[in-house]
């Protein structure tokens, strides 16, 4: 992904805390408009993580990780489980049918 691509992809995601989804981890989300590749959250450890260091991972089922480091299987599953619980209304702001203020009253930790 060149430089271009990926500052213009990053400045869509939001990021939920651990308090919001349950998880041991920061998770950003994002819209897929000009996007090619399929619905996708992206995690990492820490909010201030750079790009490289966040793991992309499919929100289909079962959710596959894409690029980035490697998830322990239990956080793998951890958010796996936060994915299901949240499937459609993460798709429908990945598909521009939510703003984000409408994703985030609907989205639901673990």
């Amino acid at each position: 992904m060149g430089a271009a691509v990926l500052e213009e992809e990053l400045w869509r995601l939001a990021s939920l805390s651990a308090g919001k989804t349950g998880l041991p981890f920061m998770v950003w989300i994002s819209s897929g408009q000009g996007i090619r590749h399929t619905a996708r959250v992206k995690v990492a450890r820490e909010m201030a993580d750079l790009p490289d260091n966040m793991t992309s991972v499919s929100i289909a089922s079962p959710a596959t990780i894409h690029d980035g480091p490697p998830l322990a299987p239990a956080d793998l599953r951890k958010l796996e489980a936060w994915i299901t619980r949240n499937r459609e209304p993460l798709l429908d702001y990945w598909n521009c049918k939510l703003a984000t203020d409408e994703v985030l009253e609907r989205l639901r930790g673990v």
